[in-house]
């Protein structure tokens, strides 16, 4: 009975951001739905007012939503700004190789150099605060991402410079 009393107290907690638990705290939620009438009751107004909100369009009062809708949003700049100093690394590789008379391998070298400088770092720091904005599975995308820039970007561009 304990039991059941504490997956109800915990139940009621995650209702509200029941979209976004895992695939197996799901079915546990659904488990005590459908013991619980009280839960499913909740539960049903939530939907409802879930459906409501989604007509509105916009970030409704539920307690949750706000810090979701600020994780994603946050994620999302992570990845824009990673974009940027790519985009910025590649600019200054293709001035040079077009104001210069210098070798592409020297300018290979360069590019290795500000991808070990710039982006490695960068790479670094937003994984780590991407861990509390996303769930662990798109953080190894991203480190898997990362690695593959790291050996294979200079090899990149230097096919576009010929």
């Amino acid at each position: 009975m304990m039991v059941n009393k504490d997956i109800h107290l915990l139940c009621e907690e995650v209702l509200p951001i029941y979209e976004d638990l895992s695939e197996d705290a799901k079915k546990v939620v659904e488990r005590h739905l459908e013991e619980c009438p009280v839960c499913k009751a909740s539960f049903d107004s939530l939907s409802d007012e879930e459906d409501e909100d989604r007509s509105s369009d916009h970030i409704n009062g539920r307690p949750f939503t706000k810090l979701i809708w600020l994780k994603r949003s946050g994620f999302f700049f992570i990845l824009l700004f990673k974009i940027i100093v790519l985009g910025l690394i590649a600019k200054e590789f293709f001035q040079l190789n077009t104001t210069t008379e210098a070798p592409l391998g020297l300018l290979d070298e360069g590019v290795r150099a500000n991808m070990v400088l710039f982006y490695l770092p960068l790479a670094i720091a937003a994984n780590a605060i991407s861990l509390f904005l996303v769930k662990k599975r798109y953080i190894a995308f991203l480190f898997i991402l990362d690695v593959i820039l790291l050996f294979t970007y200079d090899t990149v561009l230097l096919r576009f410079a010929e």
